[in-house]
């Protein structure tokens, strides 16, 4: 199954100044009437920096002086705001957060009630969008507000939640909301699609080997991980941190006719054109193995240009030849910007294989995770 995680918004907003810190303050309150919503939930997605209203709807966020971050509101039967910004200093932002309340039937306009078959569409669903683990581990807990159907004529599998998905992951350690806009898993194209907004809440570790177990844990999920090869690229250290990468260029053979030509002809290209011949139709050629550098622009230090379909190989710090984990990666427009605290869009990203099996909430890590904690 191939994987393409979204994360979507709909503002954007620059801050500059001159310190350390950003706070962000406002209040969320009914678009309609006016009325404060409490306890509301405001955070900076896929982190674990966040907060929530009071009961008169007021809140404030105070976190360290970021780059870019987009910031996310949500409230338990409204529609949530996203404000994208980009930070070059400290600031202070006042905001006035208006939402408005979801369409109560829309999930039934657009799909068919729960049928007989809803709980294997739901096991589906929470494999898919989860992993594959044991509900002891991770689970989702209010799975009646997800609804699915699944298509038989499109051969694929919707799904959608009136509210956050909430997800209790005792393998990493994390309370996660996860904010899901769109699900579609497409069996006749073998694709996975879905995108959202994320919250990492830290679990309370009941003892110090359990603390130990959750480190152990989230450092396994973040080598090889796509947060651990963007450093890799920008840091230079593809090889000297288990990393195989090529540049994958398409070749396309010619057709078998103009081929038989050539192969009637005398001259020395006979033996390449024979070599041709026992090539699939479309095959493709790597280049040599990079570094990491050969991936930015120009002179830059957090630019990733976009150069093709790259193939990479993991094989973590212990070399083996016989087991890696393959995965291949696409950025989906002409440059990826990298900011100094690893946040990236990953909307222009695609990946397939390994990468994209770790896009599974159930392995999801906070961008202001550090391994070295």
């Amino acid at each position: 199954m191939r994987w393409i995680l979204f994360i979507i918004g709909a503002f954007f907003l620059s801050l500059i100044c001159d310190a350390q810190k950003i706070l962000v303050k406002g209040r969320v309150s009914d678009k309609g009437s006016s009325q404060p919503l409490p306890f509301a939930t405001i955070y900076l997605n896929n982190t674990t920096i966040g907060s929530s209203s009071d009961e008169n709807g007021y809140f404030e966020l105070l976190f360290s002086s970021i780059p870019k971050f987009d910031l996310i509101v949500t409230y338990l039967g409204y529609n949530p705001q996203h404000f994208y910004f980009s930070v070059k200093s400290d600031s202070t932002l006042v905001l006035d957060i208006l939402l408005t309340p979801k369409d109560t039937l829309l999930p039934e306009a657009i799909f068919s009630p729960d049928s007989s078959d809803r709980k294997r569409n739901y096991k589906e669903f929470k494999n898919l969008i989860l992993g594959g683990f044991k509900d002891t581990d991770v689970r989702i807990l209010n799975p009646r507000d997800i609804y699915i159907y699944f298509d038989q004529v499109e051969n694929s599998l919707f799904a959608l939640s009136r509210n956050p998905i909430r997800i209790e992951n005792k393998v990493l350690g994390y309370y996660i909301e996860y904010n899901l806009e769109n699900f579609k898993a497409s069996y006749r194209t073998d694709k996975l699609i879905f995108r959202g907004s994320v919250f990492f809440r830290e679990m309370k570790p009941s003892n110090n080997k359990q603390r130990s177990k959750w480190k152990r844990a989230r450092l396994k999920v973040y080598w090889g991980s796509l947060n651990h090869l963007i450093k890799c690229i920008l840091n230079n250290k593809l090889i000297e941190e288990g990393y195989e990468a090529h540049i994958v260029y398409p070749q396309i053979r010619p057709p078998d006719n103009l081929i038989n030509k050539k192969l009637h002809a005398t001259n020395d290209s006979i033996k390449y054109y024979q070599n041709l011949k026992k090539l699939p139709a479309n095959s493709n050629i790597e280049s040599l193995i990079l570094h990491g550098k050969e991936l930015l622009c120009d002179s830059s230090k957090n630019v990733i240009c976009n150069k093709g379909t790259l193939s990479i190989k993991y094989y973590g710090k212990n070399y083996n030849p016989k087991h890696y984990q393959q995965s291949f990666v696409k950025i989906l427009t002409d440059s990826l910007v990298v900011y100094s605290n690893g946040y990236f869009d990953r909307f222009f990203i695609y990946t397939e294989g390994y990468l994209g099996s770790l896009s599974k909430i159930g392995m999801l890590l906070p961008i202001d995770y550090n391994p070295n904690e």
